[in-house]
């Protein structure tokens, strides 16, 4: 089999520091910087949300908020307290199928130490619906005695019918943000989706290694195309191939057409479809592939989330008592 572009396309909380000796400066509303301790805190709970949500534990979900926390839904509905929201998302798991839930955060303000106001996007999506209802949502973090941060209010809120969050085309591919691989005796394909910085495109970076060693890298961007109305994706490898695309929802995955050219100026075309297998995997068909003029066999492999590395356990501390003494 030769390596084409076309072959591996897509198998391709802590508090700051404070000299107690200074006195403690007026906190700044200006939105947080993404490496912010806090930041890094509550993006973690955000996706300690995502997370809960799609597994249907509105046990865990409940617990992400104060005693007295407060929910109120796009309807307006208030649910005050852990019991009643533990309630309310227990109802609501009952009466939908499964779905997942992506937050698209847009900015963290800080309006007190122990208070931090977070502003986004949430859409959730479901095989019955892949492209995904997108709402607006504000919530209100207070950090506890232990330092933890937790939510005091969350509020969702209908958009308005010309309010287009950034990347929410995009929203219905969020479900490959992360790192993933593909392994066959032959090739091992690893890939690592993320959000730009803007939100308004997917960058995934993929490496190749054929029989161990390195065969090819590359990159994607993913975004929409307002002119077309349609998602749109370009591919880059160091090879010097390149490559187009266009993506269509296609039942419960996507469809996409792709073609391009290789280092070698023969032109290539692809189509491919995507079908989620939950949240760590999604299998994916490649089919009329054709190199130049001539036709190769269709392709399909299965591609699984690269779990996150274990967490060492630090080695708990001497006693006095243990350590050694001198003279």
């Amino acid at each position: 089999m030769r390596l084409t572009l076309g072959t591996c396309l897509l198998l391709a909380v802590t508090g700051l520091a404070q000299d107690q000796a200074k006195p403690e400066p007026a906190p700044s509303t200006a939105a947080l910087a993404a490496d912010d301790p806090d930041v890094v805190a509550l993006a973690k709970a955000a996706s300690a949300f995502e997370k809960a949500f799609g597994d249907r534990d509105a046990t865990a979900l409940s617990g992400l908020f104060t005693e007295e926390g407060e929910y109120i839904d796009r309807d307006g509905n208030v649910f005050h307290g852990r019991a009643a929201i533990e309630a309310e998302w227990a109802a609501y798991f009952e009466a939908q199928p499964r779905q997942n839930m992506t937050l698209s955060v847009g900015e963290w303000r800080r309006l007190a130490p122990q208070l931090i106001v977070e502003q986004g996007w949430s859409t959730i999506d479901s095989p019955e619906n892949p492209q995904g209802s997108v709402q607006r949502y504000v919530a209100i973090h207070l950090r506890n005695d232990a330092g933890q941060w937790q939510l005091a209010s969350v509020r969702n809120i209908p958009p308005a019918p010309d309010e287009v969050p950034p990347g929410a085309p995009l929203q219905a591919l969020a479900w490959m943000v992360g790192d993933w691989i593909e392994e066959s005796p032959e090739l091992v394909v690893r890939m690592s989706v993320r959000w730009s910085d803007d939100r308004r495109y997917l960058l995934q970076d993929f490496e190749v290694q054929r029989q161990g060693q390195p065969a090819m890298k590359g990159s994607q961007r993913i975004g929409w195309d307002p002119a077309r109305d349609q998602i749109r994706s370009w591919v880059f490898d160091t090879l010097g191939g390149f490559a187009e695309g266009t993506w269509t929802p296609y039942g419960v995955g996507w469809m996409a057409r792709m073609s391009g050219t290789r280092n070698d100026g023969e032109t290539t075309s692809v189509t491919y479809y995507f079908e989620p297998l939950g949240r760590d995997a999604f299998q994916i068909l490649s089919t009329f592939r054709v190199v130049g003029s001539e036709p190769e066999p269709d392709m399909q492999a299965v591609v699984v989330r690269v779990p996150p590395p274990p967490q060492r356990d630090e080695p708990p501390a001497a006693d006095a008592a243990d350590q050694p003494s001198a003279g």
